[in-house]
């Protein structure tokens, strides 16, 4: 028997009193409305959890460091879920051209592409396939959800905020459910959208300047390095004329130095050192008076040749002697023997005399331009003096710094020449700045991420400038690498360990110690044992533990000299801090020797950014005095 919603009505209400059928109306209407209201409820639960499984999935999927291209191509398999269409198509603003350009392109499993969508009301339209435009004028996009169409194709444009614009087609019609998915999705990707554009901005704007500093410094370094110059012009003809392997043989240390070596077998590069043996008698035959020898196979003086250096193809070789300056160097080159291209063999040839003649040519310009490299340095060192000098708190910086790193230079033992070129360095460590912007270098206070990393680019910056002017490699690399770090999390390139030349090394321990000592407006010095025991505690994983012990054994030398008065300051003050004459000669402590600056009743430490009761030369002193007189008590 089938029992009605009508029939239980009708049974009720002849078991009721009528008073009570009033009553049990209102009963009714209240249950039935608590249940259309849990309805409404569920329904609105069921919305309000699809939402967000929408918003939690697009989270989930955007990658900053993915690229705006990924991004946005995740955000259409996004969309792929709720609304099923052939295609799918991505479009961000130019606001140079005032036009919507094409980003990036999906497509369902229908047509090529991986997208799977899981829902839709809707069929794909068959008849045409969805080609995007590349482009769209600005005034032509909708503002809102539009359906419409491009020629006889129904597409559904969904605009992103100010800058995106999202295409999906063809499309016959769209549901209700998939309209307010799609509004909710739309609402939420503007924001987004925003901090992607600007990430991709920054990340374009970073490898620009990441590209220009290497190009900066392969130029520099080719401007007065011979070998880095004969490299890039080695790698050049190998290129352009077919060229699988070459070296070049210099008559510099004795003769027996290849200093370019590009294309052999790990097993040939081996014997490169011994190459000497068997190049250059070829050029002291008799008879063989010519720049450039030809030898092939059919040739005797082709059995001259090791056979690691020959291919199985039994290729050719040439040889081309030029001069270095004093020395002479000649060009070893291995040829295909059957290549195709616009160069014939004779050609080639030529070429690669010619190339071998510019070779010289280019070491004997370089020669002329290193008799500069003296003017260059003080030059230098004059700029970097003026960069000191436009705070009182790093006025005698680089002096310092010149002065500190060649001390521990000297206790490491390393070369007088060595010694010197780290020197140089250290004074010029901050010489890079001056390719930054005034009010970046200039700041007070932290930087932000963005000008943190802008910073980071003195160190390339000022390697630059030192290879295009003094061309010295020891100094250039001092400066590049000297923010690297012993556990390997330092820049430009994150060295580890002993990968990071010893000049870097030492000027990051110098730099690290200058910056405990010197104050700022914003921070007070550190006391001078204080500062010593911060480096300690820095070894092994930001600086070298090694340098770090020379740098304190020469402190702890000068400190306990019995030379050294246990009330005195190890030096005058104006030699401790390197400051210049101008600022010195007006205070009375200056060339007095009678007594340490603190004890005069006024002094000029106050112009460079002193303090005496912080200074590193009073607390020193005090640290020296206290240590002595504890040791007497004992």
């Amino acid at each position: 028997m089938g029992i009605t919603i009508n029939s239980i009505w009708q049974m009720s209400m002849q078991r009721i009193a009528p008073y009570e059928t009033e009553m049990f109306i209102v009963l009714v209407g209240l249950f039935l409305l608590a249940a259309l209201c849990f309805r409404i409820a569920n329904q609105f639960r069921k919305q309000e959890k699809s939402r967000l499984e929408h918003a939690l999935l697009l989270l989930e999927r955007l990658q900053p460091s993915a690229g705006l291209e990924n991004n946005l191509s995740a955000v259409l398999e996004l969309i792929g879920t709720i609304v099923i269409a052939p295609g799918y198509a991505f479009y961000i603003l130019d606001t140079k051209n005032h036009q919507f350009s094409l980003k990036a392109v999906r497509n369902s499993n229908k047509y090529p592409g991986t997208m799977a969508p899981s829902y839709s009301g809707l069929l794909p339209h068959n008849k045409e396939i969805y080609l995007p435009v590349l482009s769209l004028p600005a005034q032509a996009a909708p503002t809102q959800l539009t359906l419409g169409k491009e020629g006889e194709l129904p597409l559904l444009s969904m605009p992103v905020g100010q800058y995106g614009l999202i295409r999906i087609g063809p499309l016959s019609r769209i549901s209700k459910k998939a309209i307010g998915q799609l509004k909710f999705v739309a609402s939420i990707l503007p924001k987004l959208l925003d901090l992607l554009i600007e990430a991709e901005q920054m990340k374009m704007k970073t490898e620009v300047i990441v590209t220009s500093g290497d190009a900066l410094h392969a130029v520099g370094a080719m401007a007065l390095d011979s070998e880095a110059a004969i490299s890039k012009m080695v790698s050049m003809f190998s290129v352009a004329l077919g060229v699988n392997a070459a070296f070049v043989l210099t008559n510099e240390n004795d003769g027996t130095s290849p200093v370019i070596a590009q294309g052999w077998a790990e097993e040939a590069e081996i014997q490169l050192a011994d190459a000497a043996v068997w190049v250059r008698p070829l050029f002291n035959r008799e008879e063989l008076k010519e720049d450039t020898i030809v030898v092939s196979p059919r040739d005797l003086l082709y059995e001259r040749i090791p056979q690691i250096f020959k291919s199985q193809q039994g290729d050719t070789f040439v040889f081309c002697r030029f001069r270095m300056g004093i020395n002479h160097g000649v060009l070893v080159c291995r040829m295909e023997r059957n290549t195709s291209g616009d160069w014939n063999e004779s050609e080639k040839i030529s070429a690669l005399s010619a190339a071998a003649q510019s070779m010289s040519k280019l070491v004997g310009a370089q020669g002329q331009m290193k008799l500069l490299a003296a003017a260059y340095s003080e030059l230098l060192k004059l700029l970097s003096r003026t960069i000191d000098n436009l705070n009182p708190y790093t006025v005698g910086y680089s002096e310092q710094m010149a002065l500190y790193s060649a001390a521990i230079a000297q206790e490491l033992k390393l070369p007088r020449k060595e010694i010197a070129a780290i020197s140089l360095a250290a004074y010029l460590s901050n010489i890079g700045v001056l390719g930054l912007p005034e009010d970046l270098y200039l700041k007070e206070g932290k930087f932000s991420e963005t000008e943190f990393e802008k910073m980071k680019l003195h160190a390339q910056v000022g390697a630059t400038i030192v290879e295009m002017t003094i061309g010295d490699k020891v100094v250039a690399d001092s400066i590049r690498y000297h923010h690297e770090r012993m556990d390997g999390n330092g820049y430009p390139s994150g060295l580890k360990g002993c990968d990071i030349p010893v000049g870097a090394r030492i000027i990051a321990v110098v730099q690290t110690f200058l910056a405990k000592i010197g104050g700022r407006k914003y921070r007070e010095p550190l006391p001078f044992d204080k500062a010593l025991n911060m480096l300690r505690s820095s070894e092994g994983s930001q600086l070298d533990a090694m340098v770090v012990q020379a740098f304190i054994q020469w402190f702890e030398r000068k400190r306990t000299s019995p030379e050294i008065a246990s009330n005195k300051p190890l030096g005058p003050c104006w030699e401790m801090c390197s400051a210049p004459s101008y600022m010195c000669q007006s205070c009375p402590a200056y060339e007095q020797e009678s007594k340490p600056c603190w004890e005069f009743e006024s002094n000029n430490c106050q112009s460079h950014g002193k303090s005496c009761q912080s200074c590193f030369v009073y607390t020193e002193t005090q640290g020296r005095s206290s240590r002595i007189t504890v040791a007497g008590k004992l």
